[in-house]
């Protein structure tokens, strides 16, 4: 904290920094620290400015580390996820024109998706790179299936038919091994 208050206008050419106080983790009374939220350059900028200890060095290789998991992580939603997020909903709201239950039709395929890919409702940001993919297979799949199903066959039960051989293959290889 020292180092960035020291340094703080340096630090905000790297962007706003913001503070913020929370319970110690070494207190037993609950006392409150202050620390600030650094965006990756200047978390980069504060190790840079630090000596080389060994317990800088191993924080310096574990955020590089994890500010590299972050980019691609961000990189894999962007060329992966999200194409095919739109092109499933694009299809959905093309066979679901005029129904009174389209936001239905997509709340449900959302829900389908995030049941096989095991995402917990509303944290897809939070899905890890495996997840993301798998997310992005199965609106893949689902966008292709809605896009071919005949009429009269119902958007829900297209998508599930669809994936049925994918979710049925990753239950099978979630089960414990016979010892």
């Amino acid at each position: 904290m020292a180092m960035i208050e020291k340094y703080l206008m340096q630090f905000e050419g790297f962007g706003k920094v913001f503070f913020q106080k929370a319970p110690s983790t070494e207190s037993r009374t609950g006392q409150r620290e202050r620390f600030a939220l650094l965006n990756e350059d200047q978390a980069l900028f504060l190790l840079a400015l630090s000596k080389n200890t060994t317990r800088v060095v191993e924080l310096k290789a574990r955020l590089i580390g994890a500010f590299r998991e972050a980019r691609h992580a961000a990189e894999l939603r962007q060329v992966e996820y999200q194409p095919a997020y739109r092109a499933l909903h694009d299809a959905i709201k093309l066979r679901a024109a005029g129904s009174a239950n389209a936001h239905w039709v997509h709340s449900n395929a959302n829900r389908e998706l995030n049941r096989i890919a095991g995402v917990k409702p509303g944290h897809r940001s939070e899905a890890g790179p495996l997840q993301q993919s798998l997310l992005a297979l199965c609106c893949a799949v689902a966008a292709k299936a809605v896009e071919n199903a005949r009429e009269g066959i119902k958007v829900h039960e297209c998508i599930k038919t669809a994936l049925k051989p994918l979710d049925d293959l990753l239950a099978l290889s979630s089960k414990p091994e016979a010892s």
